[in-house]
């Protein structure tokens, strides 16, 4: 995002001029009357969409972001679990309790696992903006930020930066009241599509 720093470093909202990614001079434009839109998956499995623009001045719209439960081992060993050959391995993939490969005491055989996987469900954030600015030079980046319910609480907000270029990129931080952040994911989408364009 080193077009986006070098943008907010103008500090200019009526346009100025600003040397472009392959070193020519180009006018930047800034202004908060655009559109911020898509969705997709990013490599971790988040998925997003959403459609921030602007209404008479206002951001209006929604974004919303979904992360994928995983699941969390809680299996036990049983005592021949743990052999010359050292422990045993097991895992815990799509909420079943594998056994997985390995010896038990000498001359005993492969010993056996008890346990259970337990879901944790992932996370879900619905945003409403009341930021919104559009940066056009080259590559289109979109900058929003606004209160975000996060698992249904209402106290948190989202800043959400995305760049509609050659490579499109995408990068969220959701904080807690007291500024804490609880979740930040950024990189380039697997799927889908992201837009910064004006009405």
């Amino acid at each position: 995002m080193s077009r986006l720093i070098a943008v907010i470093a103008c500090v200019c909202l009526g346009g100025c001029m600003m040397e472009s990614v392959d070193g020519s001079q180009g006018e930047l434009m800034v202004t908060s009357d655009c559109v911020v839109s898509g969705w997709g998956t990013l490599p971790a499995g988040d998925d997003f969409s959403g459609d921030i623009h602007d209404d008479g001045g206002l951001a209006a719209g929604s974004w919303s972001h979904t992360v994928p439960g995983t699941y969390v081992d809680h299996r036990t060993l049983d005592p021949h679990e743990r052999g010359h050959h050292g422990e045993k391995e097991c895992d815990c993939r799509g909420g079943h309790y594998t056994r997985g490969h390995g010896a038990g005491h000498a001359g005993g055989g492969a010993g056996h696992g008890t346990g259970h996987c337990e879901p944790d469900t992932g996370h879900k954030l619905v945003g409403t903006p009341d930021f919104l600015y559009c940066f056009f030079n080259g590559g289109n980046v979109g900058v929003v930020s606004g209160p975000a319910t996060w698992d249904g609480d209402p106290t948190y907000r989202f800043d959400l930066t995305v760049e509609a270029d050659t490579v499109q990129t995408y990068d969220l931080t959701v904080s807690a009241a007291d500024s804490t952040v609880v979740y930040a994911v950024s990189g380039v989408p697997d799927s889908g599509e992201l837009s910064v364009h004006l009405p």
